[in-house]
Order: structure tokens, then C-alpha cells, then sequence
């Protein structure tokens, strides 16, 4: 056990006393009724730390002095003598790189290398004049800018007298733990503050390089990770190109221009910025003079430090003898108008959508957050004249802040709960001390306004939500499919196992004797239970069982040929017995079953993310093929500001030639050869026609399945008939009625339940709505008996699917459990649905829109 030197004071003598004591020590916590065991380091290890930094184990992956090795392989590119790999993946994650090292070896990753080449050989140098400032700003231990205090002025409420009411107690102790937490996190910022402000210090006279790598969607990211141009504020506005170009006439214009946007007013028009600088020239050099001593107007911008920096790149053009043939080292910014809701308009040809998000030419930028706010304003006021309580109170109150957080994660998956909870913070900044209860709360507040922006946004991107619907059915079905090398072991394995048990076909092998394996148990279920009646009212326990045998991820590959592997996986803990504890150990594996539920919620918006990271590596390549500059944050693109115009273009050309190829028909293509010969299971909803015809087949078909190996290899046999060149034999699978042939006949797309996972996860969707299935099943009146029959019959489980789970069947038969959904479920043909149609928008107008990127 490793030990150290701890020196204390003697309480009564005061003489120093020296001993050795444990490095770390094992403790127990209690959290939420549980006993943990932990290690937690000795109390003076810490202190030394803090005091002491090991600065080994902290500089890790600095900014390099030299030009990054380009990428040619896996872990070949970016440092020479710290080799990293070019995909960041989870631990475990190991389909990601089996994935990629085929696509290189069939040379399609050609593309992926030059892009990250050209993002790593971008030099930059540490602006002084910013530095200088950022220094002096630290050691006066004040909040300057995004700077943390030294000392927090944060008052601790008084303790509450002692009271037999706890609650007061309670309260004050809640309070406590928040204020230490703040003053923990000001101390953790500054000391990250403090290691960036060291290393700039140390490379304040070199020329730095900063190696890309991706992480499994195609987005780029710098490998050092505590300098960089992806940092906080204060990092940016450290940073400028290494090389200088001059500005020339229209340099100097976005010079302005830029100022004005980092100053926080970048919802005018290009001249009204222009002239918003021109204005305020006096503020700027006052700015450049005295950053800390005189009128601080840069500090009055969300990004001071940026704001700062060009500040002192404006005024020192100007000071110039002839400020068009200034050598200007500052890059300019050109931003996406929220770059996700972009792409969605393009694969939807939203005509609405696209002109609020600036793929349409226009005078003006447009505003997609302020379009949102006056539509839910507009909403409000309507509902206000009707009385509404709710609408009164939110009159004249809301703000364009309001409502962006929303509108900007709706198009990555915040779900309508989340959305809520993003309003109300807001809500309470706007509306503060409203009471917890009452008519008139945050909570119903926020729940409103939540649902105005989502029907809002719902009006505007149909298109789009028509592809998020089937991304998002797509995914569902490929979370919950069996391979063909699946299919063919379980009906070989059911056809041979013994008459009276069926066990888990999932490849275990057979435990030795005197053996016990941790672990999930596997049931052994009677032979008599298994019939075909059974996926109604037993779905659950079905389900369950199907669970760990549902291991196909959604796959797909990127137009610059870059395969993406989602990694959501439920990996299972094993148990190790020490002298100290019993420890769970996860170790993720690619043999573990998909988490359904992350697979489908995830999907949308990561291939967005792979489509705006295809779009910034197209951009990088062109402007390295034409000699440009070029650095970028996801949908933030930077150049020289003489090179802004012609950038411009890149970024149009290269989203243009994107999204004329047919994006979402090339997926599908690709799903259904990734994915041919699997069969996903289904569901219907219990209430349609076809629901309550396949509750019908299964209990005409009951005995007549008895000792098969069930409906699985029922529906295996009829494709197979229907396959064959055989006439005969396909009008033998031709007459097989069976719960899919009737799926099959009915193509009744409505009936399909909509998986649980995707409520809220649309542009505009909102819990609760009646969806297409409830309203397709509101006229069907039909005698439900069979489905109640089949909901009440324990025995009736189908033989296809083999039991593991936690509740017994025993359990099952005595618990008289709600049916929480009616869901019937079928095994069908992975196959995807057609693609929406699209909208009437085309994408080539966006070439004349100066606002693309602004």
C-alpha cells in the first residue's frame, strides 16, 4: 500500500509530529439508502496536489511546434511520438474501428485523411496584446470577461434557529451545499484558466499547430485539449492565424463587420454593422487604450475577450499608413443560422423553414428564434383575448431568449420535457417570485410556452419532420431485428432441443459442474407453455425475452465514405469478491444488446451531425486546394477577413453539391442492403382491423404449433416458400395464413404502433397528441373477445422467442397486470419505408443568399 509523510500539530504540546499514513484510504457512503465502498485519497495528498500540481500527468497532448504528421491510417497522423487515433470511441467500442479499417483498406478514406490534414496544418500564434491583458485581468483576481473570481462574494445565509420543524434546517443546508458548489466550480475554472494562461505563456513566441481526429460521426475536434480554438472565450480570443494576409477594401469591410458580430449585434444587415463599428470608434480605441481602466465597453459583449481582439486588429489597421495593405493575422468568423435546422430544410425542401434559416435569398438576415417568438406571441395574445390565465400572464413577457434553447436542441433531440425545463429557467429570470402553487406557476407556464414553440416550429419544417419520423422509425426497426445468422441458429436450435425445456439460444455454453456463473439467470420454461397466442398480453414478458438477442446497431455510412457505428449498448456487470468488498466491474463489449431506446432517440440528430461534419471537411478540403486559410468549430467557419467573400462560396458550393444528391434515398438504399435477409419485430396497435385479425390466426392456429419451434419459423418457412423458383411451392407459401402474411395483405401502415421512444422526438412533437394510429383506430368497433382472450391466457407464449428475464411466469400468471398498451407484435422482413416526399424548395437558390453563413 502505497504511503506518505502526513505532518501534524500536536493539540496540546504544538510540536510538529510526523508519521506515515495511507495514500488513500477505503471509506463507505450512503447514497439513497445504499451502502458504497470507495477509495478516496488522504486529505494531505490532496492539499500537496492542489499546492503541488504533477504537471507529467497534466501536459498531455500540448499544441505542437511543428507542422502534424498528415493522416494515412488509424492511429497514423497528428503527433510523431504520441500516437492517437483518428476515431474518438467509447471504451469497449470495437465495431467503430473494424468498420473503419475496411473502409480503408478499400481505400475510401482518402477524403477523411485530407480533410484532417488540411484542418491540422493551420498554424497560429498567441496574440500578445490579448495576452498582456488576460494577465493583468488574472492577477486582479476580479470576474473579468469569462474569467472566474479569485474570491467570490457570495453570501452564506444564516444558520436558522433550532426548531422541531426540520424543514427551515433543511432548506439552509440545501442552500449551503449550492453555494460551496459554486465556490468549488469558480476554483476549478480558475485553475483550468491558470494551465491555459501558463501553456499561452509558454508558447507566446512559437507558431502552433493543432492535430484533428473525429469522433464516431465525422465531427472534427483538436487533440490538445487545453488550448485551442474550440475553448471558452478566453481561449479564442487568444489565438490568430499564424500567417498574416492584407486586408484589402473588402477585408477592412469584414473587419467591421465581424467586430460588430462578437460585439453581439449580428442580426443586421452586413451595412448596419458596418455602421454599427463606425459608431463606436471612440468605445474601441478606448477599448484598445485602457481595456481595464477606462470604459470597458468590450466587456459589455457575451464574448469579451473576442471582442477585445478585434478591437485591437481594427484600431491597429486603421493607425496604419494605408489600412487597405494591413497584415492581418485575426480570423474571421462566418456562423451557420442554427446549422441542424438548415440541413433539415434542405432534405425536406421546407420553402418556409428554408427562408427562416437563410437558405433563401434575402435583404436581411433571418432569425429563425425571433420568426419562432412572434409566432408564439401571436399565439398568446389569441389565447389572451379568449381568457386564458395563462396567456395573460406571458402577455408582453417573452423574449427571443425564451425561446431559443428550445428551437436550437429540438432539431438534436431535446424532448418536449426537456424543452420545458430549458423554458422555465428562463420564466424564472423573466418572471421572478412567482409561487410554487397557485393558478398562475413555472410549471404550467413553461408547459404552454413549451407547446407554442413546438407547433410552431411543427408549421414551418414539415418536410423535416416527415424525415425525422423515418430516421427515427428506421432506427426502430433496426434496434429491434435478428440477423439471418441469428434467425437460422434459433430455429435450428428450437427444432433440436428437448421436448420438455427450451433454453436461451443466445450462444452461452453449458456450465461445468459446481460451477455458478454470475451474472443474468437463464430461465428453463416448460414445452406446454409455447403457443402462438401469446404476443398480446405476454408482450411484455416477450419483449423482454427478446431484448438480449437484439444486437444490430444502425450503421451508416457519411458522403465522404466515413461508416458511423452508433456505440449504445447495454453492457451487463460482472462481480469481483475482495478481501475488501464486492466490486461491479462494466466492461462494454460489442456482443452486448442494443439499448433500443438510445439507438432510436439518437439516431436523427447524429446523422445530422454527420452530414454538417461532411459539409465543414468539404469546405476545409476546397480551401486548402485553393490556398485559403481555413479553421472551423462544427458550423463555425474561419478564414482571414480578405478571404471571407471567397469562403463564402466554398461553404455554398460545397452545401449545394451535398444536398442535389438524394441523401435520405441513398440511406435507405444502403439500410436495405446493410441490413437484407434480418427479420425486426414488429407492432400493431391491438384496436386496428389488422391487429384484430392477427389475434384471431394465432388462436386458430394454436394447437395446430404445438412442439414447433413457433411463429418465428413459421414466417421463415412461408418467405422461404414465396422465395423459391418453384411455382408450386410459392402457392403453397402463397395460402399460409399467418400473423405476418396478414401484416403482409394489409400493408395497414396506420396500425403500427409508433414506438414509445420516439414521443417527442419529431420537429413539433408534443406528447400526448393524438397520433396517426390512435386516429386511424378511432372508427373500428369490433367484438374484442380474442384480444381479451388472448390477454388472459398465461399459457398461450409464443415458441420463436426463448425466456430470459426477471419476472417468472409463475409471477406473470398470478399478477393480474394492466395491459399498458394493447401492442400485438409480429415478425416481419426488415424492410424500410419509402422515403417522404420532399418539398418544393431547391437547394441551388441558396447560392444567392448572402446570409447562408454571416
Amino acid at each position: 500500500t502505497a504511503q506518505m509523510p502526513v505532518t501534524k500539530t500536536h493539540p496540546r504540546t504544538k510540536a510538529k509530529i510526523t508519521q506515515m499514513q495511507p495514500a488513500f484510504l477505503h471509506r463507505q457512503k450512503y447514497m439513497n439508502g445504499k451502502r458504497f465502498g470507495m477509495f478516496t485519497p488522504n486529505p494531505a495528498l490532496v492539499t500537496k496536489v492542489q499546492s503541488e500540481p504533477i504537471t507529467s500527468l497534466m501536459a498531455k497532448r500540448m499544441p505542437m511546434i511543428v507542422e502534424p504528421k498528415p493522416w494515412t491510417g488509424w492511429q497514423e497522423g497528428g503527433y510523431y511520438q504520441y500516437p492517437s487515433s483518428i476515431l474518438r470511441l467509447t471504451n469497449g467500442e470495437k465495431s467503430a474501428k473494424d468498420y473503419f479499417t475496411a473502409a480503408h483498406e478499400q481505400g475510401d478514406m482518402k477524403q477523411i485523411y485530407a480533410g484532417l490534414t488540411a484542418l491540422g496544418k493551420t498554424p497560429w500564434k498567441i496574440n500578445h496584446d490579448v495576452l498582456k491583458v488576460q494577465l493583468e485581468a488574472w492577477n486582479s483576481g476580479e470576474a473579468i470577461a469569462n474569467f472566474a473570481p479569485l474570491h467570490p462574494d457570495i453570501e452564506v445565509p444564516a444558520e436558522p434557529e433550532p426548531s422541531t420543524d426540520p424543514s427551515p434546517r433543511r432548506r439552509w443546508l440545501t442552500e449551503v451545499r449550492e453555494i460551496e458548489n459554486r465556490r468549488s466550480g469558480y476554483h476549478s475554472q480558475r485553475c483550468f484558466q491558470n494551465f491555459q494562461l501558463e501553456i499561452a505563456r509558454a508558447v507566446a513566441n512559437e507558431t502552433l499547430y493543432f492535430p484533428h481526429n473525429l469522433d464516431f460521426r465525422g465531427r472534427a475536434y483538436p487533440i490538445p485539449p487545453y488550448l485551442n480554438h474550440m475553448g471558452a472565450d478566453n481561449a479564442r480570443g487568444l489565438l490568430v492565424f499564424g500567417e498574416g494576409k492584407p486586408l484589402g477594401a473588402e477585408g477592412l469591410r469584414w473587419l467591421k463587420i465581424h467586430l460588430a458580430n462578437v460585439a453581439g449585434y449580428d442580426k443586421a444587415s452586413l451595412q448596419e454593422r458596418e455602421d454599427y463599428t463606425m459608431a463606436r470608434l471612440d468605445d474601441i480605441y478606448d477599448s484598445v487604450r485602457n481595456p481595464l481602466n477606462g470604459k470597458r465597453w468590450w466587456l459589455k459583449s457575451e464574448d469579451g475577450w473576442q471582442t477585445l481582439a478585434a478591437c485591437f486588429e481594427l484600431a491597429a489597421a486603421l493607425d496604419s499608413p494605408e489600412p487597405h495593405a494591413f497584415v492581418s493575422h485575426l480570423p474571421l468568423h462566418q456562423d451557420g443560422t442554427c446549422n441542424g435546422l438548415q440541413h433539415y430544410a434542405a432534405l425536406g425542401g421546407d420553402k418556409v423553414g428554408a427562408a427562416q434559416v437563410n437558405l433563401e435569398p434575402g435583404d436581411r438576415p433571418a432569425d429563425i428564434y425571433t420568426a419562432v417568438l412572434n409566432s408564439v406571441n401571436e399565439a398568446v395574445d389569441i389565447d389572451a383575448a379568449k381568457g386564458d390565465i395563462i396567456a395573460k400572464a406571458l402577455q408582453g413577457k417573452l423574449t427571443r431568449k425564451a425561446v431559443k434553447q428550445p428551437v436550437m436542441t429540438n432539431v438534436y433531440g431535446v424532448t418536449f420535457y426537456g424543452a420545458k425545463e430549458q423554458v422555465e429557467r428562463q420564466l424564472r429570470e423573466l418572471i421572478p417570485d412567482l409561487p410554487r402553487y397557485g393558478p398562475i406557476n413555472y410549471l404550467d407556464l413553461s408547459h404552454y410556452v413549451a407547446s407554442k414553440i413546438f407547433a410552431s416550429l411543427g408549421s414551418m419544417f414539415t418536410g423535416a419532420q416527415a424525415i425525422q419520423t423515418w430516421l427515427g422509425q428506421a432506427a426502430d426497426r433496426i434496434s429491434t431485428s435478428l440477423t439471418a445468422e441469428q434467425i437460422e441458429r434459433l430455429t435450428s436450435e428450437n427444432s433440436t432441443k428437448s421436448p420438455n425445456t427450451l433454453r436461451s439460444a443466445a450462444g452461452s455454453k453449458p456450465s461445468a459442474p459446481g460451477h455458478r456463473k454470475r451474472g443474468p439467470k437463464t430461465k428453463v420454461i416448460p414445452q406446454d407453455v409455447y403457443s402462438p397466442a401469446g404476443l398480446v398480453g405476454q408482450d411484455r414478458l416477450l419483449v423482454k425475452s427478446a431484448k438480449p438477442l437484439f444486437k444490430s446497431t444502425v450503421i451508416w455510412t457519411t458522403p465522404l465514405r466515413l461508416p458511423v457505428v452508433q456505440p449504445y449498448r447495454k453492457s451487463t456487470s460482472s462481480s469481483v469478491t475482495t478481501s475488501l468488498q464486492l466490486i461491479a466491474l462494466q466492461e462494454p463489449q460489442v456482443w452486448d444488446p442494443v439499448s433500443k431506446r438510445k439507438q432510436l432517440q439518437a439516431f436523427p440528430p447524429n446523422f445530422i451531425h454527420s452530414l454538417d461534419a461532411t459539409h465543414m471537411l468539404l469546405s476545409a478540403l476546397k480551401c486548402d486546394e485553393v490556398g485559403m486559410t481555413f479553421a472551423s468549430i462544427h458550423d463555425s467557419f474561419w478564414t482571414h477577413a480578405s478571404d471571407i467573400g471567397r469562403m463564402s462560396e466554398v461553404l455554398r458550393d460545397a452545401f449545394v453539391a451535398m444536398h442535389s444528391e438524394d441523401i435520405i434515398g441513398r440511406l435507405r438504399e444502403e439500410f436495405v442492403t446493410r441490413y437484407k435477409g434480418c427479420m425486426y419485430m414488429a407492432s400493431f396497435s391491438g384496436k386496428s382491423a389488422v391487429g384484430y385479425e392477427i389475434c384471431r390466426v394465432r388462436k386458430e392456429l394454436k394447437s395446430s404449433l404445438q412442439g414447433k419451434s413457433g411463429e418465428l419459423a413459421l414466417e421463415m418457412e412461408r418467405l422461404k416458400l414465396l422465395a423459391s423458383d418453384d411455382a408450386e411451392e410459392r402457392a403453397k407459401g402463397e395460402a399460409m395464413v399467418t400473423p405476418g402474411s396478414l401484416a403482409a395483405k394489409h400493408a395497414d401502415i396506420c396500425a403500427q404502433a409508433v414506438p414509445a421512444d420516439m414521443a417527442g422526438q419529431t420537429l413539433g412533437a408534443i406528447p400526448g397528441q393524438p397520433s396517426p394510429v390512435s386516429a386511424a383506430s378511432e372508427d373500428i368497433h369490433f367484438d374484442n373477445s380474442d384480444v381479451e382472450a388472448t390477454n388472459t391466457d398465461a399459457d398461450d407464449l409464443d415458441a420463436g422467442l426463448l425466456l430470459e428475464g426477471e419476472d417468472s411466469l409463475e409471477t406473470l400468471k398470478t399478477k393480474k397486470q394492466p395491459i399498458r398498451d394493447n401492442k400485438v407484435y409480429v415478425w416481419l422482413p426488415l424492410e424500410f419505408p419509402a422515403v417522404p416526399e420532399k418539398g418544393g424548395f431547391d437547394v441551388r437558390r441558396l447560392r444567392q443568399s448572402k446570409y447562408f453563413f454571416h
